[in-house]
């Protein structure tokens, strides 16, 4: 079968979904993303609730838990009084010891439930049945009658139901309730009838009478969780335990319910929270999977302050959310999984970064999507790293808390319930999107929550730039605004008041790209006004200012600049000159501030030909450097475009630009640094910690090299980038070097910074650290450029780069135009090279029996014959990917199998582990296979005509398509970590044979096999 025909039923729509999830590209503003190993938030579906806070009755303490009961919600902790939303503390107030019940539909106090508690309550939960509710906590009389810890109450009128009569020394942190028995953990170490009988932190109760039944697991430190299996076969207890009758379980235990013995589940070899500064706080189930939370508070005992999702039954890990900052509850509600935590650092799963005060940005309550849809990054701290295990995407939801003083640690929400129509927080918190709401709240889904959380920036706060420097045009930009619900925003810009330009574009609060339009054909002389209109897709609106701007009556437009800025550009600065020490910013929103304006020199013969622009002049001085004046966390993801010209006569090198932490002389902490070296080459290096799974991992310099010299006295374009997909470095408009084992730099604040800083360490330091020469067109971008962007921008500076030329065939031109990773079209006829025929540097090698220059599946081109032994393997390893896309043609009628297409451990012979894989099974069917999933088809293929197999892993899973057509699919994205957990494997890409399953009696394919593709 032609390659062709089958390459346009599937009109790579299949390896375009694949590449660009989450990309957004519009034209004249500034959105190029590209997809990250963990998913940056997406925009909240139907069963996710609003960040509307919704009216519910205040309470004046703590509240430590929650439970909903039909549409009642029972809430314990430590206050005295509560009172009516919308009352200030001190009015309306009516007593409520430590508990309260409320309507879940309306939020107001239901009067008839009035018990009364002596003490603390820690934990609520109802009956299977609902007809009694169970409290735990410190107290030891309810309604004046004595109870110990434990009480079992009537759900309406909050009488106590007197058979039950259990008896614990001291505080109950949770309970679990079956239709016989009442399981409970904590403080205590005895229990029963004058609490004479040891019952070490864990214990269980008839539901008829409270008798102490012989259920008597122990544990070494208190149990502040536990939940029972979906099945009911196991109950998983958690707290800050290293043992459960005397065996090794570090902060978290599977318990027979029957017999209390200790049940294997291996969650804690992954992660663990235990001893006097660690310990799990929460263990919640949706009824597939286990959800754990945990704190840690120095120390080694403990690894996790997120959350993990494991298998019920075999401890395996789903995820793991790696956000740092001490989680306390969860619940899952329609798919999502809520969260009540003070996270302050969630980079490591694509989220939010951490403020240089923690206190300003923690989020007390987050929501996630319950499947795995992503991998978990490099962290760069002193926390445990958890790279490379499986993540959950963090969805757009970002009420604002205030925090509180009821208990004087610092917090706002710590405890988290729902049903399908709400979700209910508790806590201390005083406000919630700074309305005064204390200490309980409610939220609802759409179709009952108001929906009026609107884009958050408005005037007088939320400014317009205007520029007019070309005659007859103005250029409007503007940050993109942020709504606490809304990931995607809609921009309306009018020009007095009539609509000119609209566009959409994602934002969060911490991250808002440029919204950038020009306005041309205007008449020169003539004042005009602008305004920028936000619209949620709820229908709410905010705006900004209206300036006026009048417009040039002369000045050239610049096409390289327009496609810097098109190409979203976050800092431009031309360097053309300055007003004071500062010199423009073309994107409008920072000019870089000069150090010394005696030692950087305006007016030098710009790099780009037919403009008129000019450049500046760097010299060997401390002072000649030039720095953005906000402070910032320094990005993961970016690009640095920059021209240079220094003459060979110098000889010396020097820095070109880079991060520092401070804004002139000579900084403590510098990274992500782009330098010349002495031969005149450059050098770009990141300072980054080493792959793997631990707490202590050494940091070092990763650099790339450019192999080429540009110290000629010529204008050289520079650009340097680190990404999801690593390290790469462009000379003229070529990737020059690239490595894709660092995704990462050193976590810290500091400022963008062109000329003079500091190399000291970094690897082949030049004899001066101060650049001597010219730099032009300095741009940032706080997103990676692809190499098509690259060498346009080269293009238009008036040269042509000299990059790979896209095939003649129309295939072939397709495939290149999709920018793989690696392609290879195996058509050479003699020889060990496989030219990769993409935009990238992946060339690999012949081994073992190939026959080369066969007739192949897309007309006029070669094809490759393996003859069951052969293999071409990448030249350079690489961290296996979590989204990818693979294909290839093949055409056999071999009856043996062998792997068509993978990903392997070792670049020659058999590898220990290969995974990511496509092959043939013995009776002609192909199998995907990516870690634990597997997709195999209906047919066979074996049948000597050409085909076409494209498989791909990505935000919707598994999918497996041949000839054009879906052949079968795996809903959960699976696959993502590999060998080791939580290191990526590291290994290369082959093509002909590698590790098969039994199902294959070959590991190497006996057939043809075509343009090999990687994306």
């Amino acid at each position: 079968m032609n390659l062709r025909s089958n390459f346009k039923k599937v009109g790579h729509s299949v390896l375009a979904a694949a590449m660009l999830i989450g990309v957004v590209a519009t034209t004249q503003v500034a959105t190029s993303n590209e997809a990250e190993a963990a998913l940056p938030p997406i925009s909240p579906g139907q069963g996710q609730v609003t960040a509307d806070a919704l009216p519910t009755v205040q309470v004046n303490g703590v509240v430590y838990d929650q439970y909903v009961l039909g549409n009642t919600v029972y809430a314990v902790g430590t206050f005295s009084s509560v009172r009516p939303a919308g009352s200030p503390a001190g009015t309306n107030e009516v007593p409520r010891t430590n508990i309260v019940a409320y309507n879940l539909t309306t939020g107001q106090m239901i009067q008839s439930f009035n018990p009364i508690f002596n003490g603390a309550l820690k934990t609520v939960t109802a009956s299977p049945d609902g007809s009694r509710i169970y409290v735990g906590g410190s107290f030891t009389t309810v309604n004046g009658s004595n109870r110990y810890r434990l009480v079992a109450l009537n759900p309406t009128t909050g009488d106590v139901i007197p058979a039950f009569f259990p008896i614990l020394n001291t505080t109950v942190n949770r309970i679990v309730a079956t239709d016989t028995t009442v399981y409970v953990g904590g403080a205590f170490q005895y229990a029963g009838p004058n609490a004479a009988t040891s019952r070490l932190r864990l214990a269980a109760f008839s539901a008829t009478n409270g008798a102490l039944l012989s259920w008597a697991p122990t544990a070494n430190r208190d149990v502040n969780a536990m939940v029972m299996s979906p099945n009911g076969d196991r109950l998983f207890v958690g707290g800050s335990f290293d043992k459960v009758n005397g065996q090794s379980a570090l902060g978290i235990a599977a318990i027979d319910p029957q017999d209390g013995s200790l049940i294997n589940w291996p969650v804690d070899q992954i992660v663990h929270d235990y001893g006097t500064q660690s310990a799990f706080l929460s263990l919640s189930t949706d009824g597939k999977s286990i959800f754990g939370s945990g704190m840690v508070f120095g120390g080694s005992l403990g690894n996790l302050e997120g959350v993990f999702s494991a298998n019920p039954d075999t401890g395996e890990i789903n995820w793991i959310n790696d956000c740092h900052g001490d989680t306390y509850a969860t619940a899952a509600v329609n798919g999502y999984l809520y969260t009540a935590s003070h996270s302050h650092l969630c980079t490591n799963i694509g989220s939010f970064p951490q403020s240089r005060s923690w206190e300003d940005n923690m989020r007390h309550a987050l929501s996630y999507q319950i499947d795995a849809a992503g991998t978990v990054g490099r962290d760069q701290t002193t926390y445990w790293s958890f790279e490379g295990l499986p993540a959950p995407t963090q969805s757009h939801w970002y009420p604002d808390w205030a925090v509180g003083t009821a208990t004087g640690a610092g917090q706002a929400t710590w405890s988290v319930a729902g049903n399908n129509d709400y979700v209910v927080y508790g806590g201390e918190f005083p406000s919630v999107n700074g309305v005064p709401q204390q200490g309980l709240v409610r939220f609802a889904v759409r179709g009952i929550a108001p929906t009026k959380e609107r884009p958050r920036e408005v005037n007088p706060n939320y400014k317009v730039k205007l520029v007019s420097d070309v005659a007859g045009q103005v250029r409007i930009t503007i940050p993109a605004n942020y709504d606490r619900d809304s990931h995607e925003l809609n921009y309306r810009i009018t020009r007095d008041g009539a609509t000119i330009y609209q566009t959409r574009q994602a934002s969060t609060y911490w991250d808002k790209p440029i919204i950038s339009y020009v306005d041309k054909g205007l008449t020169p002389g003539q004042s005009y006004s602008y305004k920028v209109w936000v619209t949620d897709d709820d229908g709410n609106e905010s705006y900004s200012d209206q300036p006026s701007i009048t417009v040039a009556g002369s000045g050239s437009a610049s096409p390289y600049s327009d496609e810097v800025l098109k190409d979203g550009a976050d800092i431009h600065w031309r360097l053309a000159g300055r007003n004071g020490v500062l010199t423009p910013d073309a994107v409008g929103t920072e000019d870089g501030a000069v150090a010394n304006t005696g030692q950087v020199t305006f007016g030098e013969s710009g790099a780009i030909n037919g403009d008129s622009d000019a450049a500046a002049g760097f010299k060997n001085n401390s002072g000649s450097t030039v720095a953005s004046p906000t402070e910032r966390v320094i990005p993961n993801k970016f690009t640095i475009e920059t021209w240079v010209k220094v003459a060979n006569k110098y000889g010396s090198g020097g820095r070109i630009a880079g991060f520092s932490n401070k804004v002139s002389g000579t900084s403590g902490t510098y990274d992500r640094v782009l330098y010349m070296l002495n031969n005149g080459q450059i050098m770009f290096g990141v300072y980054t910690k080493i792959e793997g799974i631990a707490v202590s991992r050494t940091k070092q310099a990763r650099t790339v090299q450019s192999g080429v010299a540009i110290n000629d006295g010529q204008w050289h374009h520079v650009v340097a980038s680190l990404g999801d997909d690593g390290m790469n470095l462009y000379i003229d408009g070529v990737r020059r070097s690239t490595r894709a084992d660092t995704t990462s730099g050193d976590l810290y604040y500091g400022r963008f910074r062109v000329g003079a800083d500091t190399l000291s360490g970094w690897p082949s330091r030049p004899s001066r650290d101060y650049l001597t020469g010219s730099i032009d067109e300095t741009a940032l971008y706080y997103s990676v450029l692809s190499p098509t962007q690259v060498a346009k921008h080269y293009q238009l500076s008036g040269r042509t780069p000299s990059v790979k030329a896209a095939p003649a065939d129309a295939y072939g031109a397709a495939v290149f135009g999709s920018q793989p990773f690696l392609y290879y079209r195996l058509d050479e006829a003699s020889g060990t090279a496989a030219a990769d025929s993409g935009v990238g540097l992946m060339d690999g090698t012949y081994a073992g029996s190939i026959t080369r220059n066969q007739p192949g599946g897309v007309p006029g081109n070669a094809a490759a014959q393996f003859n069951g032994s052969g293999v071409v393997a990448a030249a350079t390893s690489i961290p296996s990917p979590g989204d990818f896309s693979v294909e290839a043609g093949f055409n056999t009628t071999s009856t043996t199998g062998g792997q068509i297409i993978g990903f392997g451990s070792s670049k020659s012979g058999i590898s220990t582990v290969s995974d990511r894989m496509v092959y043939m099974r013995n009776d002609g069917t192909l199998a995907f296979v990516a870690g634990k999933g597997t997709v195999v088809t209906a047919s066979s293929y074996n049948d000597g005509q050409w085909h076409h197999v494209v498989a791909t892993q990505g935000q919707n899973g598994m999918r497996l398509y041949v000839d054009g057509v879906e052949v079968g699919s795996a809903s959960a994205r699976v696959g993502i970590g590999n060998t080791t957990v939580g290191n990526r494997l590291l290994g290369y890409w082959r093509v002909g044979g590698d590790k098969t399953p039994a199902d294959s009696t070959s590991n190497y394919f006996n057939g043809f096999i075509d343009e090999a593709a990687v994306y």
